[in-house]
């Protein structure tokens, strides 16, 4: 009794099996996994499936996934420090200042060398004073005059205004003026006015020239 069960639980298992391979052989060419934009794939798939018994297939869709990389400007917001000087009118007073301070040091040279200058005039006209004859030799040599000793300075123009400056040099203290005078020719009993050129450097003087206005 028990052996007869066991036969027939067996005949109905390999039934079973026989059943379901069947059915795999019949369908299972059918269920094939393709690429759907391939149409090489799907052309595989219906012949297998028409070899298989069947008239057509369903395409199993696989998903493909394409990764596609791209490349994306951000743009950046950079804080930058920024100092701002507001001016709370110092500083226009602090530059007033320093203009007045270069006037008057530009003002302190400038009489610096304008008392320089001063001292060099007064200087010259002293030289001429004392050097009177020399003045007088070259009054004849150039033949202003006919005789050196027929002559006189009756007048000296000494005044600012009346120097001619020729050459003023405060750095290398050299200069050259032209100054007037009055003379009278004695023997022709003539005045009139003459120019004379002197040179100053280091503090030595020199009569350059004479002539006759």
């Amino acid at each position: 009794m028990v052996k007869k069960e066991n036969k027939k639980f067996s005949k109905v298992v390999l039934a079973t099996i026989v059943g379901v391979s069947a059915i795999v052989g019949a369908t299972g060419g059918a269920l094939i996994a393709y690429n759907p934009y391939d149409s090489t794939d799907l052309k595989v798939a219906q012949n297998v499936a028409f070899k298989a018994g069947q008239d057509s297939v369903e395409p199993v869709l696989v998903p493909v996934v394409k990764t596609i990389t791209e490349t994306v400007e951000v743009e950046k917001l950079v804080e930058v420090e920024k100092e701002i000087f507001v001016d709370n009118g110092d500083l226009a007073f602090v530059l007033e200042r320093l203009e007045d301070k270069l006037v008057i040091e530009d003002a302190e040279e400038i009489v610096e060398e304008l008392k320089a200058e001063d001292t060099a005039i007064k200087g010259a006209f002293d030289y001429v004073d004392a050097e009177s004859k020399e003045l007088f030799d070259l009054l004849e040599e150039e033949g202003i005059i006919s005789d050196e000793d027929e002559v006189e300075i009756v007048k000296v123009y000494n005044d600012f205004e009346d120097v001619e400056i020729i050459t003023s040099d405060f750095d290398d203290e050299e200069y050259e003026f032209k100054l007037t005078y009055k003379v009278e020719d004695l023997d022709e009993e003539e005045k009139f006015k003459i120019n004379v050129t002197v040179k100053v450097e280091d503090g030595e003087f020199e009569i350059l020239s004479v002539s006759k206005q």
